[in-house]
């Protein structure tokens, strides 16, 4: 088996680094300490063996090989996600079981690979006499020492302890009782793994409430600001109609005793149309025959019905008009003979913008009348009755209580 690719995306100090291993030749690597040398043989073991328990978090990477058949594999593995592709189609199989018949990492630390551990375990060979022996011509000698020295060692390991128990079995009861810890923190694991995910759903489900609490505090001030505006101004409309209806009461013409009278007639004759009708209605049917001719000419009435409000709106504009045309008239006239006293009977300038003098001459003018009318507009009395100091002035609320039948009286005369 080759390695043919590394990519180590996030794996201890290496990020986003990768490397094509050369086809053929021995593959040394140095550097000073904390360099990652370590880092690199535990990522080539974790690809192949899978992450140590617990040892999972912020690895991401990935390894090409090719097997001795010539076929390509690459395996993935990002902290616990991990497949394995031939480039067709992805399998969650791990490659001791797939191809070296269950073989686990334990295993292959011990008999076919050597860590730093092991390394350092050599630091015996640095003697000058063992050196001397092992790496000496005579091979045999210094091999049937080290041997020598092995089998005394395994005496002394394997020799019966003064409890009755070598040494050896200890050892393997300790290691027995550390790996049923172990099995015993995998649930302990998966447990904590469930609780995490409990947490994360948990955290998911609190920014969305509070992602729609804020979402519904925008919604209440947008809507708020219309109803607070909504509420100004209808307390400005009330107010506009309360100094209305002030207004009309201040303002009450001179004939409004005349126009009050007429609407008392009109309001008899009304009453008085209201009452034969009910009669007539008691006595009776309502139709008359002399009714039946109009039924013949009832579509041309109802189109005719329809225009009338045009016809009304036309009659209104063409009034309007003639009234503005007439004060057009009697403003230009006044304005001439006003500019004929400037100008000492001269001829006026064709060069002086004189339409904006007469605007301005008019907006003064009718600003002045403005006046005159508000200081003559004073309430009168128009009771009719005088003695001998002058027509008696109305106070603020006698005016306010004609206005108030004035109102009434015109709705009642409005709903009949």
């Amino acid at each position: 088996m080759k390695i043919t690719e590394m990519h180590l995306d996030d794996f201890g100090i290496y990020h986003n680094v990768s490397w094509n291993p050369p086809e053929h030749g021995l593959i040394v690597m140095h550097g000073r300490n904390e360099s990652g040398k370590t880092t690199l043989m535990k990522y080539v073991r974790s690809m192949f063996f899978g992450y140590l328990r617990g040892d999972w978090k912020g690895y991401f990477g990935s390894m090409g090989i090719r097997r001795e058949d010539g076929k390509e594999y690459r395996i993935v593995r990002n902290e616990k996600e991990y497949f394995l592709s031939d480039g067709q189609e992805k399998v969650q199989e791990e490659p001791a079981n797939l191809w070296w018949h269950g073989l686990d990492r334990q295993t292959y630390d011990t008999i076919f690979a050597m860590g730093l551990e092991d390394l350092q375990g050599f630091k015996i060979l640095s003697n000058e006499a063992v050196r001397s022996y092992f790496f000496s011509i005579e091979g045999g000698i210094g091999m049937g020492l080290a041997r020598s020295e092995v089998t005394k060692h395994m005496g002394d390991l394997l020799v019966a302890s003064p409890q009755g128990k070598k040494p050896i079995n200890a050892l393997l009861n300790e290691q027995k009782d550390f790996d049923r810890r172990i099995t015993g923190m995998a649930y302990d694991e998966d447990e904590f793994a469930s609780l995490q995910e409990t947490e994360q759903t948990t955290h998911e489900i609190e920014n969305r409430i509070r992602l729609d609490i804020e979402e519904s505090k925008q919604q209440i001030e947008r809507i708020s600001m219309p109803i607070a505006a909504w509420d100004v101004y209808k307390r400005g409309q009330d107010a506009m109609q309360h100094m209305q209806a002030l207004a009309d009461v201040s303002q009450f013409p001179a004939d409004g005793a005349q126009k009050w009278a007429e609407l008392e007639q009109n309001i008899k004759a009304i009453d008085e149309q209201v009452r034969k009708l009910k009669a007539t209605s008691r006595k009776g049917p309502a139709f008359q025959e002399s009714w039946n001719r109009w039924l013949a000419c009832g579509p041309q009435l109802d189109a005719m019905a329809h225009h009338v409000g045009e016809w009304k709106q036309g009659l209104e504009e063409l009034s309007d008009h003639e009234d503005k045309e007439m004060d057009w008239e009697f403003e230009g006239t006044k304005q001439a003979d006003l500019l004929k006293s400037w100008t000492d009977g001269k001829d006026i300038p064709a060069a002086v913008n004189w339409t904006q003098g007469i605007s301005a001459a008019a907006a003064l003018d009718h600003s002045r009348q403005d006046l005159e009318k508000w200081q003559a507009d004073k309430p009168k009395n128009v009771s009719g009755a005088s003695g001998e100091d002058g027509p008696a002035e109305k106070t603020k609320d006698e005016w306010d209580v004609i206005g108030t039948a004035v109102a009434t009286i015109q709705n009642v005369v409005m709903e009949r």
